[in-house]
């Protein structure tokens, strides 16, 4: 009988071990400042960050956060089950792809460029006759490949949104797409100024409402603690 005992312990310690290693999150994400500020690859802060640190802790799921280039975020999350992503605008592309579980923030997207280029633009043909930089596997990228631009010639790739405003300054290329929050806040590391910048037009598709979404493999327990602790915060007004 001791025996027994002894092997119903052993087996439900394990069966909680096993539970308690399933149950952390593994939360990809990316340096894209005033959403999340990255210092040294760690996370400090951040409008985005803040609100999925809250839903996360409120969830009480232990949950690691990672900083990489968003094209690995994003595959890093299509592919680890226990994996959650932020900040991921929503499409119709990507929505059967992912449970999305709150909007976290909303932007504009204007093109832009250099006002010392005295460029003039005014609808999204103007741009085949210049370079455009976009971040490798954004929706900006996705949305100008959707109309014709190629890598290469009209668009330039590089690995994140530091890098997009780091080569527009060094005349790699002709425009940027971004949003004036992002400007602000990414000049500071770049030492320039958002009235170095002409705003030409917003492109109005590709309005940007940024999600916490999870993979679709996560367990429907952890799906629904989360669904539940978001719900429970205010939710984004824009």
């Amino acid at each position: 009988m001791n025996n027994i005992r002894c092997f119903i312990f052993i087996t439900v310690i394990l069966m909680i071990t096993r539970v308690d290693a399933n149950t952390r999150l593994y939360a990809y994400t990316e340096a894209l400042p005033p959403l999340q500020n990255v210092h040294q690859g760690e996370l400090i802060g951040g409008a985005a960050y803040e609100k999925v640190r809250d839903i996360v802790t409120l969830a009480g799921i232990e949950t690691e956060f990672i900083v990489m280039p968003w094209a690995r975020a994003y595959q890093a999350a299509l592919t680890n089950n226990n994996a959650i992503l932020f900040s991921l605008v929503k499409t119709p592309e990507r929505e059967p792809l992912f449970h999305w579980i709150k909007k976290v923030y909303f932007m504009r997207l204007y093109v832009m460029s250099l006002k010392k280029r005295n460029l003039t633009l005014s609808s999204l043909n103007d741009l085949k006759a210049y370079t455009t930089v976009v971040k490798r596997h954004d929706v900006v990228d996705i949305f100008l490949r959707a109309r014709g631009f190629k890598n290469g010639k009209e668009l330039i790739t590089v690995r994140d949104t530091q890098a997009t405003l780091d080569a527009t300054l060094r005349g790699r290329n002709d425009i940027i797409i971004a949003s004036p929050e992002i400007i602000e806040a990414v000049c500071t590391n770049a030492l320039c100024s958002p009235d170095d910048f002409t705003y030409h037009f917003e492109i109005k598709e590709l309005e940007q409402h940024f999600y916490l979404a999870t993979s679709k493999q996560l367990d429907s327990a952890l799906l629904n603690q989360l669904k539940q602790a978001a719900d429970s915060l205010p939710s984004f007004t824009h």
